[in-house]
């Protein structure tokens, strides 16, 4: 029987959940048809599905199994939080940007980064930029109140809140992932 590669399930998990941000939050406007939204969603499910179930059958695993399903299940709660953004606000006002939006992109690419280190991490030599995330994470709560002192006086709809308030839910998803990330690194040094 092959052997399951947890890293790869983990860092594929990861760029769904980066595709589906970028659906969610990227400019450009690009529509997408719900087949592509659900193929997506399928695919984040099949592969935390082969993972849980591998979990199940494997007596040794690369890192701590409940580490692996946790930050598993906080990849696809990534993805899930873009998707529900994307088909339940997806309309956008033109003008005035939410640049939250732009650095939830920046904050998955990172989360993409720190998942693909995690097969090489034995040393702290090579570890991601913790303070870099951190940096990009408070930029975007940043964003956020200044968005949202744009819908309070007037300058963006009011309709626009919970699109906001959508997209900083997502942003806290982000942060609770890279924290499991984290986890998972500092288990396996």
């Amino acid at each position: 029987m092959k052997k399951t590669d947890y890293f790869e399930l983990l860092e594929g998990l990861a760029k769904n959940a980066l595709s589906s941000i970028k659906i969610a939050c990227g400019s450009g406007g690009r529509q997408v048809g719900r087949e592509e939204i659900t193929a997506l969603r399928l695919d984040c499910d099949k592969k935390v599905c082969t993972l849980e179930n591998a979990l199940f059958e494997d007596f040794i695993t690369p890192i701590e199994r409940d580490n692996i399903a946790a930050l598993a299940h906080s990849l696809w709660r990534v993805s899930d939080r873009a998707i529900e953004l994307y088909i339940g606000y997806s309309q956008r006002v033109k003008g005035i940007e939410n640049g939250e939006e732009a650095l939830c992109i920046t904050l998955a690419e990172k989360l993409l980064e720190a998942t693909k280190m995690l097969c090489d991490i034995r040393s702290p030599e090579k570890m991601p930029d913790f303070c870099d995330f951190r940096e990009i994470l408070r930029k975007a709560f940043e964003a956020h109140n200044e968005y949202l002192s744009f819908i309070n006086s007037g300058a963006v709809p009011r309709s626009n809140a919970r699109r906001a308030f959508a997209v900083a839910r997502l942003r806290a998803e982000l942060s609770r992932c890279f924290d499991e990330a984290v986890e998972v690194m500092l288990g396996c040094i």
